[in-house]
């Protein structure tokens, strides 16, 4: 009896782990596969040590065909593991810049003065993101340093609610395509 019931739990959690496969993989299949570079650098240099183990092990193992699945499950690993445990997510939304034109950074501005942003990643991503070559990176600096003093669950200091009202303004000024890049 226990033993039946012990087999159907197995069957029961592999199901869940192929569906959440399946499940990761139509969201890697979504981004075209994109995955950042450093995790293609990492693949290849556990290739390479995945060569270097059967390289290094005794005369009786030369199996071809394992040593191959040898080399080719370190490199597996390093991919399972960055799209399986969020890495995917976390790499494509720093790809995406939220805020790109001066437009979008007074909508932000905006949103997060009327509290009508849900939530504060947003902001967060683009205060915390550098952008050398833009426009808007003054406006960054700033919107970082007055940060504290206007996110949740602090209360908006009046002073610093001021003065991103006046950086909308400016912002709002700015021809549409100033800030990209």
């Amino acid at each position: 009896m226990l033993g039946s019931w012990s087999t159907g739990l197995q069957y029961f959690v592999w199901a869940i782990v192929v569906l959440t496969a399946i499940g990761y993989f139509i969201r890697w299949a979504r981004t075209r596969f994109w995955l950042p570079k450093y995790v293609h650098v990492l693949a290849v240099l556990s290739a390479l040590v995945g060569a270097w183990s059967v390289w290094i092990s005794p005369e009786t193992s030369r199996d071809p065909v394992g040593n191959l699945w040898v080399v080719l499950l370190f490199p597996a690993m390093v991919y399972l593991f960055f799209v399986f445990y969020g890495g995917q997510a976390a790499s494509e939304r720093k790809r995406k810049a939220t805020v790109v034109s001066a437009r979008e950074l007074a909508d932000l501005i905006e949103r997060l003065l009327n509290g009508t942003s849900g939530d504060s990643e947003e902001w967060l991503d683009f205060v915390g993101t550098e952008r050398p070559d833009s426009l808007l990176e003054p406006y960054r600096r700033r919107c970082a340093e007055l940060s504290l003093q206007v996110i949740p669950p602090n209360p908006q200091d009046p002073a610093a609610v001021a003065e991103l009202r006046k950086m909308v303004g400016e912002l709002r000024r700015l021809p549409d395509a100033m800030g990209r890049g």
